[in-house]
């Protein structure tokens, strides 16, 4: 399983140089804290430099960071932002993502729920396809600035007060508002990262950044589902909900969408899946203490695929003379680790002599 997840990380090898995409499609990479994106698909690529990394996301592209799976500023190939952003909008009805929890706050001061909220910020946000705003801080009080005149007349004052959050010497009731739902602005392609200044980010619009709006995808919720479980699996809903950051209701929506290429399997004597072309091994070869390799060659049984295990027993003699490193087979026979093997055929051992 590890090594599985490692080859599907591309972290067991390292990928040519023009495979930077594929690198960064597997699950996107995290940049946080900023630079960690060049040097998550630096131990991905071979020969790629920062300034190269940067050209793929600042000059050519075809790279593009925003915020996506658990609100976190995600780097992945901008022709899969249908997988990486709007996949990840709830359905009317779901739970509150887990990073917007936090704005009862703002909303219970403001008398203004957030189903309320999120359309004036996301028609503030439209003013992005015009300019480019450099800060975090920034962005905010500019977009809370923009939502001002949309609120009713008597929520105007509390919208400038100031926030009960962090600094309130510097930040609104209202920029805090925003601040919250800038994730979800984010998976409806009103806003995305631009070049970085120095040490502060820059936020535009999409179709200012890329000169088109954001690729949609019907069946992006399928990819990410698949993308998930191809690096990760075997795993669960929940599992998957705690990576995106979404509720379990939103988590089994998405799932859903990809039942018909999952399997169920045992692993550790848990429930959960696997995708059904990630059963195409040629074999399991495997190493380590009796116990472990009891368990890998159940998991290799229920795959239907051949197994090989190097058992490790004491060796006395290193001849089979002592029968200190015997070992018990399925047929009644014993066998001598140090003469038979070490290795032997996972369904000819006998995992519980």
């Amino acid at each position: 399983m590890l090594a599985h997840r490692l080859r599907a990380h591309h972290l067991d090898r390292r990928l040519p140089a023009g495979e930077v995409l594929s690198a960064a499609g597997a699950c996107g990479v995290q940049n946080s804290p900023p630079g960690a994106w060049e040097t998550a698909l630096w131990a991905r690529c071979a020969d790629v430099s920062r300034e190269g990394l940067r050209r793929l996301l600042e000059e050519e592209r075809v790279l593009l960071q925003a915020w996506s799976i658990r609100g976190v500023p995600l780097v992945f190939p901008a022709a899969e932002a249908g997988a990486f952003l709007s996949a990840l909008l709830p359905a009317p009805g779901e739970e509150p993502w887990i990073y917007t929890r936090g704005i009862g706050l703002a909303t219970d001061c403001l008398g203004m729920s957030q189903e309320e909220l999120l359309p004036l910020v996301l028609t503030a946000a439209e003013a992005l396809r015009e300019v480019t705003v450099t800060g975090k801080e920034e962005l905010d009080r500019c977009l809370a600035g923009r939502v001002r005149p949309l609120l009713p007349a008597g929520v105007q004052e509390r919208w400038d007060a100031p926030s009960m959050y962090g600094r309130p010497d510097r930040q609104t009731v209202g920029m805090a508002a925003v601040s919250f739902l800038l994730r979800p602005c984010a998976f409806a392609g009103r806003v995305v990262f631009g070049r970085r200044e120095g040490t502060s980010p820059t936020f535009t619009a999409p179709e200012r950044w890329l000169g088109a709006p954001l690729p949609t995808d019907p069946d992006g919720g399928r990819k990410l589902v698949k993308k998930f479980l191809h690096c990760y699996g075997p795993a669960t809903p929940a599992m998957f909900g705690s990576w995106l950051g979404c509720s379990p209701s939103q988590a089994k929506r998405l799932w859903q969408t990809a039942a018909d290429e999952l399997l169920p399997v045992a692993c550790d004597g848990r429930r959960g899946w696997v995708l059904e072309a990630d059963r195409d091994f040629d074999a399991v070869l495997a190493c380590g203490p009796k116990p472990m390799l009891k368990s890998v060659a159940r998991v290799a049984k229920e795959f239907g695929v051949p197994c090989q295990v190097s058992m490790e027993e004491r060796m006395g003699c290193g001849v089979g003379a002592c029968l200190v490193c015997a070992c018990d087979m399925k047929d009644g026979s014993r066998k001598h680790v140090c003469k038979d093997g070490p290795v032997f055929d996972s369904k000819e051992v006998d995992w519980d002599a």
